[in-house]
């Protein structure tokens, strides 16, 4: 098993610089990044009812022609993504926030459930309608940026019990970028893919609650 990363406790500070351990977004299944690839950070952190997400994602023009919450974002336009796992079991989450602030949250019963028929053809019953997360996003477009801020409580993630200091989990970051319109998007993961594909759970990385 390799070695967790170590997530921190969250610590409310509204004005300062983001908190919690860094990410950093890459295209690890090409041999080189692409030209029109853009930096992109994320900051993890936790509090005894959830996980605290930052993140600050370079962008031209961000946009996604979403009109409500739960439509598959990804297809849309610019996405933020995250992907949580209690290592306790196989059921794991994917979290769609979109620079207008909708969101797509999905519950996948087991790994591998993304790829049957049954998912494909209808994966609206795999929607979370009350999720309680909580989400806010900026357009900082003069800086050439947009920002997520998510908080994913636990009471959504995990039927195991309460976290605790020392509890392993998964976790995988993405996103869609698409600054240049009518070019297919620029996709990059926190995650060392060895495909694009989002969804290989075993190439996530494992963290350890602080």
């Amino acid at each position: 098993m390799n070695t967790p990363l170590r997530i921190p406790p969250y610590q409310l500070n509204p004005n300062g610089p983001a908190q919690g351990t860094p990410f950093t977004y890459q295209q690890h299944w090409l041999p080189q990044q692409e030209k029109d690839f853009r930096p992109a950070h994320s900051f993890v952190s936790w509090s005894p009812h959830g996980f605290h997400i930052h993140a600050s994602l370079t962008n031209l023009n961000p946009q996604n022609r979403a009109v409500k919450d739960h439509e598959m974002l990804c297809e849309l336009g610019d996405v933020f993504e995250v992907f949580l796992q209690d290592t306790r079991s196989e059921r794991y989450f994917e979290i769609h926030i979109s620079p207008e602030n909708k969101k797509l949250v999905l519950e996948f019963p087991q790994i591998g459930f993304v790829r049957t028929p049954e998912f494909q053809t209808q994966w609206e019953k795999n929607v979370v309608h009350e999720s309680n997360i909580i989400h806010r996003t900026r357009l900082l477009k003069e800086q050439n940026k947009w920002e997520v801020d998510l908080f994913v409580p636990f009471l959504l993630l995990t039927t195991e019990g309460a976290p605790k200091v020392g509890d392993l989990w998964k976790i995988s970051m993405g996103r869609y970028d698409c600054s240049i319109l009518e070019a297919p998007p620029v996709i990059s993961s926190t995650s060392r893919h060895a495909i694009c594909d989002f969804h290989r759970v075993d190439e996530w990385d494992l963290i350890q609650l602080q």
